[in-house]
């Protein structure tokens, strides 16, 4: 969305400071689920509970289109497709569907169907006519638009069960790279061309959810993944946690095995280091367009062998990084307002090369969070997460005590606490240049907020609603008073599924 393309002037702390709410956009009938921004930066897309699509000109105040989506329940996502001059939009919905409108026509056209809830869509920017989405379900479907078809790519599977996915974003210059929220404790990358096999190319696991610690049961049960989304670079990535924390990753680590386009031969075992960046794509995984393609027999131990190769690469590098630093650490900058102060991360976090939980696989990498972002409540809903800023210098989120909360990304400083909804914040989307922030959420409107302050917006009572919220997340008293929208949600759910 708005964090990529171009690069403006905004998103530098000082702006970040100065945010108000500069307007309201009107129209829906229900809690607004979704917002997103064209290619241009110069449109808006929303999806709300009343089921209907709007389209909004921001800087005008004014809304220019009205679609019935004709779903059967709410509305959680909706994009405009690539290369389409903003005339065709997909949507998906609590009825499992996804859908393409035309904008022009107002024609709705249905191109997929989950078993579950259809929470997210996204189209590729390499291949505009191809969609994916995921769900509750546990799937990732792609679908064709050229020849009218869709399929399963990966149904996520846990010890006994498909495990839900809540969000997904794609790398912003390698759409074959997707990362998954799912419903549980990790943050998963997968590449496109592999996702029958269940292999991610990463794991992340925040450091407070590793397996081998002891994680106590929250009191509003099990912790997962909420929102995903990549830097304007794609190399790091942001995953919120309900339950919990917001968490930073760093994927370069990876990227430069994404980088060779071509397949090659499949190099040998005994090949030297100046190969090894060949190994993941030669892997037997071909650049071929047809994305259900998926490695085999051999393949699949050429990518075990690349893992191995790559996790030793990468341990003796670690070391060679960190023979000359200190035993003692560099305090970390203070963070102002936290529930919790995370400490400073080291340069480069150490991968972890451990034996995967899937039979089909014997090595699996995983990784830690390199920061944490703390003091927003995330219990009650399916919370996004951004970057914020053209260099994705600051962390943005919802949260449940209707606030939007803003920090700096390099050491975890609340910097702003906006009030954004009488009841919660959901959806944070900044324009490509930082100079606009648009959310939403349990209202039936979409707030526009700019850098229009002449002094920074006040922290004053930032402590206290910090603190407030530890309690109620400590306490366990988070679930009172929902909205009534999110139990006709779990209505319909029950009725359809």
């Amino acid at each position: 969305g708005g964090r990529r393309g171009m690069l403006g002037v905004g998103g530098g702390d000082g702006l970040v400071r100065r945010l108000e709410l500069e307007a309201t956009l009107q129209g829906h009938e229900g809690c607004v689920n979704t917002v997103r921004w064209n290619d241009s930066g110069t449109l808006l897309v929303s999806g709300s509970d009343d089921t209907h699509v709007h389209i909004y000109d921001p800087y005008r105040r004014k809304r220019i289109a009205n679609i019935s989506s004709k779903h059967m329940g709410n509305i959680f996502h909706t994009v405009f497709l690539h290369h389409t001059d903003d005339r065709k939009l997909s949507s998906c919905a609590a009825d499992g569907k996804v859908k393409v409108i035309d904008v022009e026509t107002k024609t709705v056209m249905n191109v997929a169907q989950h078993q579950g809830m259809a929470l997210k869509v996204g189209n590729c920017r390499d291949s505009p006519s191809v969609l994916l989405s995921c769900s509750d379900d546990g799937r990732i479907r792609s679908t064709d638009l050229r020849t009218s078809t869709s399929s399963v790519l990966l149904t996520l599977r846990g010890e006994h069960k498909s495990i839900g996915i809540n969000s997904m974003d794609m790398h912003p210059f390698h759409s074959l790279t997707i990362a998954l929220a799912a419903k549980d404790e990790h943050t998963r990358v997968f590449d496109r061309r592999m996702l029958r096999e269940n292999l991610p190319l990463v794991t992340y696991t925040p450091s407070d959810l590793q397996r081998t610690t002891q994680v106590s049961a929250s009191a509003f049960g099990s912790v997962g993944a909420t929102g995903v989304a990549y830097s304007w670079d794609g190399r790091e990535i942001v995953s919120s946690y309900h339950n919990g924390k917001i968490y930073l990753f760093r994927s370069h680590i990876y990227q430069e095995f994404l980088r060779i386009e071509r397949p090659l031969p499949t190099p040998k075992v005994s090949e030297s280091k100046e190969h090894s960046q060949q190994r993941f794509t030669s892997g037997g995984v071909s650049d071929s367009n047809n994305n259900t393609q998926h490695i085999q027999g051999g393949e699949k131990k050429s990518l075990t062998q690349w893992k191995v190769r790559w996790w030793r690469e990468r341990h003796r590098e670690e070391k060679l990084l960190h023979q000359d630093s200190t035993e003692t650490p560099t305090p970390p900058e203070s963070t102002g307002p936290s529930a919790s102060p995370s400490p400073s991360p080291s340069p480069s976090p150490s991968p972890s090369l451990r034996q995967s939980d899937s039979a089909k696989e014997p090595y699996e990498i995983r990784m830690k969070d390199i920061r944490e972002y703390t003091g927003h409540l995330n219990i009650r809903t399916v919370k996004e997460v951004n970057f914020y800023g053209p260099r994705s210098q600051h962390i943005i989120s919802g949260s449940d005590d209707g606030y939007i909360y803003i920090w700096r990304k390099s050491n975890g400083k609340l910097l702003s606490l906006l009030e954004g909804d009488e009841d919660i914040v959901n959806v944070v989307q900044p324009s490509r240049d930082g100079n606009m922030l648009v959310t939403s959420g349990i209202e039936s409107n979409i707030k526009i907020w700019q850098p229009t302050r002449m002094t920074a917006n006040p922290l004053s009572d930032a402590e206290s609603r910090i603190k407030e919220n530890q309690g109620i997340l400590e306490r366990g008293s988070g679930n009172r008073d929902i909205p009534l929208s999110l139990i006709f949600l779990a209505m319909f759910r029950s009725e359809h599924f």
